[in-house]
């Protein structure tokens, strides 16, 4: 048996498995069954230092991938109950700055009719746009579009708001009825597409090759006119929100101006929102 000296009280250190305590990410974790040596008299313990750096890998690998885990499982969670809304913050930051969306269109080498689309929400930019923009108004990328989560009941009802001036000037908001059914039809259509798509998973795995073939063909035919059939809807709820000045676009963006309105006629449902 290989024996060490104790270095703290001079007695015999056996070889074997020991404790250790080690720190993985800020948090201290006892791990057992390292090879290492122990003390017969004050129970001190070494570990070859490489041998303990290896451990201590493997363990933040083991911690990372729980950390993971553990995220996914609350985003899972998370998207059950609530949409993700997207903040567009554009104008209120521009605004700050004291810069026209010329200045801003120009920096950035687009049009000002563009820019101002975009300002206004009608579409998401991408993260190169984004970066850009963040640039050259001096904010970070994180400050253009935030992130919001809506409870889905809540979601439902204020994607149906619009907004128009009254004849005084005041911004009026309330819930469009055309608007709410053309989005009942949309919502209805997507999930009619899901479950046939579902079905023709089934229908893969059914019957001898033959009718498989056949009923798969059928099926995909059945998907392709549903698609079809939403993509008409989605251009004539298009069409509509932007005639109707809904606050929230098919793309699930508002801007920070109506957000911070809705947010004063809705304020127990606001305070809901997880950021």
């Amino acid at each position: 048996m290989d024996i060490k000296i104790c270095e703290k009280c001079g007695s015999p250190m056996f070889q074997g498995t020991v404790e250790k305590k080690i720190k993985v990410k800020n948090n201290k974790i006892i791990k057992k069954n390292i090879e290492g040596y122990m003390c017969s008299s004050c129970e001190n313990t070494v570990v070859d230092e490489e041998l303990l750096k290896e451990v201590i890998e493997k363990e933040k690998n083991k911690y990372e991938v729980k950390l993971a885990e553990r995220t996914l499982t609350k985003q899972k969670e998370l998207l059950k109950n609530h949409k993700p809304l997207m903040v567009n913050c554009l104008k209120e930051i521009r605004e700050e700055k004291g810069i026209s969306q010329r200045q801003v269109a120009e920096a950035i080498h687009i049009n000002e009719q563009r820019y101002g689309s975009t300002e206004r929400g009608s579409f998401v930019t991408n993260l190169i746009t984004t970066k850009l923009l963040a640039d050259a108004m001096n904010v970070d990328i994180e400050d253009i579009h935030k992130i919001k989560y809506v409870e889905k009941n809540f979601y439902e009802k204020i994607r149906n708001i619009v907004s128009y001036e009254d004849k005084d000037g005041n911004v009026i908001y309330e819930t469009d009825k055309e608007l709410e059914k053309i989005n009942q039809e949309y919502k209805k259509m997507s999930i009619k597409v899901d479950e046939e798509r579902n079905r023709l998973a089934k229908i893969k795995k059914e019957g001898n090759i033959d009718k498989r073939k056949t009923n798969v063909k059928k099926q995909k035919k059945l998907i392709k006119d549903l698609i079809s059939k939403r993509s008409d809807i989605l251009k004539t709820k298009r069409e509509m929100e932007k005639k109707a000045k809904a606050v929230i676009s098919t793309s699930k963006v508002i801007t920070s101006e109506d957000y911070n309105k809705l947010e004063k006629i809705y304020p127990e449902e606001f305070k809901k929102l997880i950021k």
